[in-house]
């Protein structure tokens, strides 16, 4: 699957229809993320994103968001609740996209994340924060419709965290090209 993957973009990159447009752009987002770990608890905490990228060729693309904490959630593991908070996130991708106009089009993307995420207690005497360090293999599918003076509106869902714990969301933002 990876091979077919890798041939399918150079394949991409390289073909008459993939010309040099090369645009860079720089946006803001905020992400829903849905953390599940391996024994049943689930918590909802938001980040704020700065996503950058550019668009290589009109089909290919890579992007990097950097996410920090927007919003914590109650986790419940084993009896005892956590105040759970991704503090900060780092995600880089290689973007496979199809356009519909200058500034429109629709795409999926695949890469890496590392997350460090905090379990908190403050209801235990004693307790201190428990941190982690996560990280993956990231993916996931969007859409970019213009919106107003240049700006566009940019919507996804991105599986952040794909294994034994997961983290994804669903996010909402702005991105301008340069």
């Amino acid at each position: 699957m990876k091979k077919l993957l890798a041939l399918s973009g150079l394949a991409l990159a390289v073909s008459t229809t993939a010309h040099a447009v090369e645009q860079p752009y720089l946006g803001v987002a905020y992400a829903q993320t849905t953390f599940s770990d391996d024994v049943g608890g689930e918590a909802t905490p938001g980040v704020a994103q700065i996503r950058f990228g550019t668009e290589l060729s009109r089909n290919l693309g890579v992007r990097a968001v950097v996410s920090v904490n927007a919003g914590s959630d109650s986790l419940t593991n084993a009896g005892v609740t956590y105040d759970f908070t991704v503090d900060s996130m780092y995600t880089v991708s290689a973007v496979l996209r199809m356009p519909f106009g200058e500034h429109t089009s629709v795409y999926g993307h695949l890469g890496y994340s590392y997350a460090q995420v905090n379990f908190g207690n403050p209801s235990v005497i004693g307790f201190s924060a428990v941190e982690d360090n996560l990280d993956g293999m990231a993916y996931g599918v969007g859409i970019v419709l213009p919106a107003f003076k240049g700006f566009n509106l940019e919507v996804d869902y991105t599986s952040y965290l794909d294994g034994v714990d997961t983290l994804g969301g669903l996010g909402i933002g702005i991105r301008k090209y340069l």
